[in-house]
């Protein structure tokens, strides 16, 4: 499938509009928009509407993937622009989601999302970068993943808490590193060089906590990364559990 942002009016909130018949002598029904305010008054469309963006799917054969290519990049302005328009975040989220079909077009759109947050909207591009990156199912969507945990330092004055990112960034690489060894060494490979580069004392324990419970996880395993695991744990003065 293949989407598209156009242009038009899009209704304010709290204002309504109603389609009504309207009968001519030899002519079809037509049917008009009708506006009423949140008061309830009957206003001209210039009032009740503003300048926005429509996301529709365009109908036809099936896509190919440059043509994807360049619609994802075209709602990837909509979503980056400083001052964004009016629009469905929602159904624009979705849309460059549906149209990043292959796993490593997913982990370049998500890697490109990641890169631009913290961003005017972090709640939508985050869980858009999270989703792309581990939908994408490669091992390439680790380092982008844990490379997450360094925004927070950069959030606390965002909407989005500081904490939730932490949290979501955690759990979601757990499930994504959950019984597959190679993945585990390589995000504690990538939580490792995240703590090298942590100046900030509170950041850096939790950072330090997160990169322990990923080593301890990998020495667990018959895998022959368990050694070099433990190893690690000694270096940051940790046993192995």
């Amino acid at each position: 499938m293949l989407y598209d942002a156009r242009h038009e009016r899009v209704l304010k909130k709290g204002y309504q509009v109603k389609y009504v018949p309207v009968h001519q002598p030899a002519h079809d029904v037509k049917y008009v928009p009708v506006y009423r305010s949140p008061g309830g008054d009957y206003v001209f469309e210039d009032e009740a509407t503003v300048d926005g963006i429509a996301i529709v799917e365009v109908p036809g054969a099936v896509p190919s993937r440059s043509e994807r290519e360049c619609a994802i990049a075209k709602l990837s302005c909509i979503l980056f622009a400083e001052s964004p328009p009016k629009v469905d975040w929602s159904q624009l989220v979705h849309a460059i989601d549906a149209m990043a079909m292959e796993p490593d077009l997913k982990l370049q759109v998500g890697q490109q999302v990641g890169q631009r947050l913290p961003s005017e909207n972090p709640d939508w591009e985050l869980n858009l970068a999270v989703k792309l990156l581990v939908d994408s199912g490669l091992k390439e969507a680790i380092a982008p993943l844990t490379s997450l945990l360094e925004y927070e330092a950069s959030w606390d004055h965002m909407t989005c808490c500081a904490g939730m990112v932490h949290g979501l960034a955690q759990t979601t690489l757990r499930k994504f590193v959950a019984h597959n060894p190679q993945f585990l060494y390589e995000a504690a490979r990538a939580a490792l060089e995240l703590l090298a580069r942590q100046k900030n004392e509170w950041y850096r324990d939790l950072v330090k906590t997160w990169t322990i419970e990923l080593l301890r996880g990998l020495a667990s395993t018959t895998d022959p990364q368990r050694d070099w695991a433990r190893e690690q744990l000694k270096e940051l003065g940790t046993q192995v559990i």
